[in-house]
């Protein structure tokens, strides 16, 4: 998000961004928080190609596209965006992606929801579905989290260290390879974030322009 306070018909508010009120601009980074590619959110004129999946998927198959990423390039990205039909359209491409899925998402998938999860898995435990060349998990931690990629599954299992109210001691946990490998890539666009408000340029001008000018600036 990228601040504004001023009247426009394409400014956006959501809540749940630390920049509430603003435009929103799609990017894709890298793991260090350097941008490769952006487009600006304008509703309908939204110049990212439609691909029939979704908003979110067709983000970033779009700015995947747009950037030119080379064959092999692994993409880690939330909820909003992986689906499955998403994660075969980036295999086409020879693009590697790993997420997590909503529960919405996994209809007709032989896979316990979050609330069973919570039931019957011990913490560290998982659970993986294979699907031509997808994989999704569900690994216990604190809470359940789903994963779901085209490129890596839950072998080989790594070591995560966890806090443990029952034993008030830290203990060491079976950790999916995807979710290790999800980990290391997550915060990239969160980084990127970060570092253009370390850096940003302060200005007082209320023209609906300057505040996207000024940003890219920054970038």
């Amino acid at each position: 998000m990228v601040r504004y306070f001023g009247p426009h018909p394409l400014k956006q508010a959501i809540r749940e961004k630390p920049e509430r009120y603003g435009w929103k601009v799609w990017c894709l980074a890298t793991a260090e928080g350097e941008l490769l590619a952006c487009q600006p959110y304008a509703g309908l004129k939204t110049k990212i190609k439609n691909n029939g999946l979704g908003q979110g998927p067709d983000v970033v198959l779009s700015l995947s596209e747009q950037y030119g990423l080379k064959k092999g390039t692994k993409v880690a990205c939330d909820n909003l965006f992986t689906s499955f039909d998403f994660l075969d359209h980036m295999g086409e491409h020879g693009w590697g992606v790993v997420g997590t899925v909503r529960q919405n998402r996994l209809v007709g998938v032989p896979m316990p929801t979050k609330k069973q999860a919570k039931k019957e898995m011990t913490r560290g435990t998982m659970k993986s579905v294979y699907d031509n060349n997808n994989c999704v998990t569900i690994w216990m931690d604190s809470k359940a989290v789903v994963l779901a990629s085209n490129y890596t599954g839950p072998n080989p299992a790594g070591i995560c260290e966890r806090y443990s109210g029952k034993d008030k001691a830290y203990i060491k946990l079976s950790c999916p390879r995807m979710v290790i490998d999800y980990n290391k890539t997550m915060d990239g666009v969160d980084l990127f974030n970060q570092n253009t408000k370390n850096y940003s340029i302060s200005t007082r001008l209320k023209k609906w322009y300057w505040s996207l000018w000024t940003w890219f600036l920054n970038v």
